[in-house]
């Protein structure tokens, strides 16, 4: 093997190894940014039900306030 092709080819190795890397970082970033994505929906989903509940019980005692004033909790 002549030395030219042998440098050519370490020089291929080289770039397709920095490109393995690339690689390697931008499947890593993608995990991230995945991981991340569904701990916001996650969070989304529970308060968005916590929201939904807490509506509900004070719709619920706005209605009930005038027809039973005195049924609130006494401290």
């Amino acid at each position: 093997m002549t030395r030219g092709r042998e440098q050519k080819l370490r020089e291929e190795v080289e770039a397709a190894n920095q490109q393995l890397r690339e690689n390697a970082a931008q499947a890593e970033d993608l995990a991230t940014t995945r991981e991340r994505n569904r701990v916001a929906r996650e969070i989304h989903d529970g308060v968005g039900h916590y929201l939904t509940v807490v509506k509900t019980q004070l719709d619920a005692a706005i209605a009930l306030m005038p027809v039973q004033p005195d049924a609130r909790s006494k401290p």
